[in-house]
């Protein structure tokens, strides 16, 4: 996963790290009329974070240059979840380079005109406090229509069969009580 500055303490921390850590591949190849550089750094994990599943802190450092142009340097952190000796430094890079297709693709948009990382409204105000009763009134809607589907073999309908049902009512379709027991 990509390691942005809202993970501040985090991301300086991996900064220092992996700022004085040896470049442990760096390739060149030319791309859509440039040349592209990129050098990938690698530390373990600090033992003192309690970050579940990390296992290594990533660095890719882009260089991007065009003929007679001034050329333009991205750096990204990651965290990873893979081992050490799970893959080559050329391998470890390919898989940031995927990664780094997905960010600038999908998640572009929560980034960058959302302000997702940044200015996240979830965090400020009273966001908090309604996102907890909204979750509080997401779980109630769903436990009461759990106990108005059917019963199979003794069992009410599973959770992940009654978010379905209310999904398919969300959706728009006219989901009634006595229509109830058709969905389930």
């Amino acid at each position: 996963m990509a390691l942005k500055e809202n993970f501040q303490r985090l991301y300086d921390k991996a900064w220092v790290l992996l700022a004085v850590a040896l470049v442990k591949v760096r390739t060149r190849e030319r791309v859509k009329g440039e040349w592209v550089e990129r050098e990938l750094r690698v530390v373990e994990m600090p033992p003192e974070e309690d970050f579940p599943g990390a296992r290594q802190l990533v660095w890719v450092r882009q260089k991007r240059e065009r003929d007679g142009g001034l050329p333009k340097v991205e750096t990204r952190l990651f965290l990873t979840s893979v081992e050490s000796r799970e893959l080559s430094a050329e391998q470890m890079l390919t898989l940031v380079r995927r990664h780094w297709g997905i960010e600038n693709g999908p998640n572009w948009t929560a980034d960058v005109v959302l302000e997702e990382d940044t200015a996240s409204p979830c965090l400020r105000g009273k966001a908090p406090f309604v996102l907890s009763w909204l979750r509080l009134l997401a779980y109630n809607l769903l436990a009461l229509l759990r106990a108005h589907l059917p019963v199979r073999d003794g069992m009410p309908a599973s959770f992940e069969r009654t978010m379905e049902v209310l999904y398919q009512g969300l959706l728009g379709l006219a989901v009634l009580p006595e229509s109830l027991a058709t969905l389930a």
